[in-house]
């Protein structure tokens, strides 16, 4: 199940991200010394004891409106004032309750210490989801093959006839988050394995190496959107100040686990720009579904390239013109083979080291 939530997603006035907001963590580096400096300088000395960290979660991090929610289900409880957190939302251990779930699970190397108090992959979950979660590893699963789907209160053993982007899913080897929480797991993963990677690899040296591959999938198809980027420095608080650099910087998972992955997470500098308010362009129908007129004026170069990318800023469409000495140019794009989203095309100038102007071309169905 592929989904990706674009109104959460936003692109930046000074150039093109995939993740609501960035910030660029040692660009520099790259591979095992990367991780290395991460761990220097996001490694937390001091976190929360377990029992106030979950306390903090509920009353503080996942808390939205006095009520909390299941990060694999969307099933919430409320929370009133003046109650202890855990103990009230544990509900007796009953399936209606709700505790902290380990991304990364306890029996793989968050059994004690920081690893276990350690915010950046905790998250409130429904109990008897945690449960079935178990320590699985994270796997995308045939839907023909699910053995239970998880919504609400909902635990289902057939496929869902609606909202089924809404469930999580599991089978004896593998749970599946639903959609909306794939990177946000992805994430939280890349930082456990990095900063704790010596429990990790104790409790299971294969654990990490069986998901990877999807994992790097999950952290480029759902970006970071502005609950979590909110979140990780709300932890931070607790945490040193140090927030999860995975949140921040998109490009550091391809810089360190997902280098089979080029070009995942990049963006456009405003210096890269040139003479943007000068060069019009304009687009139309936009919204559209099934073509876009470009329209530009002429700059004054032999050779123009526009490029089409999505939200991970990869190309997806490129396209060349000469222009013909008018003082107006316009072609048409095929847009109609293109999921619905946010695209942005990007003109170029001949020498392909500039960029003339940048606009977000909405697409629908």
């Amino acid at each position: 199940m592929k989904l990706l939530f674009y109104s959460l997603l936003l692109l930046f006035v000074n150039g093109l991200n995939a993740q609501f907001d960035f910030i660029n963590v040692l660009p520099e580096l790259e591979g095992n010394d990367l991780i290395q400096k991460l761990v220097e300088d996001y490694k937390p000395v001091t976190v929360l004891d377990y029992s106030t960290a979950r306390d903090t979660l509920y009353k503080v991090i996942y808390n939205e409106n006095d009520t909390v929610y299941g990060v694999y289900t969307h099933y919430g409880v409320y929370l009133p004032d003046n109650v202890d957190p855990s103990t009230y939302l544990y509900k007796n251990g009953s399936p209606s309750g709700i505790n902290a779930e380990h991304t990364y699970p306890r029996s793989k190397g968050a059994a004690d210490g920081n690893a276990k108090s350690d915010m950046h992959h905790l998250y409130p979950s429904k109990i008897n989801v945690n449960s079935d979660r178990g320590s699985l590893p994270f796997n995308e699963i045939d839907d023909n093959q699910t053995q239970d789907w998880y919504y609400g209160q909902l635990i289902l053993h057939t496929i869902p006839t609606q909202n089924i982007d809404e469930y999580s899913e599991r089978i004896s080897q593998y749970f599946e988050p639903r959609e909306s929480h794939k990177g946000n797991v992805a994430r939280a993963i890349f930082y456990f394995y990095s900063i704790y990677h010596e429990q990790a690899l104790n409790a299971d040296p294969d654990f990490f190496d069986i998901q990877k591959k999807v994992l790097c999938d999950w952290h480029f198809q759902d970006p970071v959107d502005s609950l979590e980027w909110a979140r990780t420095w709300l932890i931070a608080k607790y945490q040193d100040g140090k927030p999860n650099p995975f949140v921040l910087d998109c490009s550091l998972a391809s810089r360190t686990y997902c280098d089979f992955l080029s070009d995942g997470c990049r963006r456009v500098s405003n210096k890269d720009i040139l003479n943007s308010n000068d060069i019009m362009l304009k687009i139309f129908p936009n919204p559209a579904s099934e073509f876009i007129k470009v329209k530009f004026i002429n700059t004054g170069f032999n050779k123009i390239e526009i490029e089409v990318l999505n939200i991970l800023g990869k190309k997806v469409k490129s396209f060349s013109c000469f222009e013909d000495g008018s003082e107006i140019s316009q072609f048409e794009i095929e847009i109609s083979d293109l999921n619905k989203g946010i695209y942005v095309l990007k003109m170029k100038s001949d020498n392909k080291e500039k960029f003339l102007n940048i606009s977000k071309v909405f697409i629908i169905k």
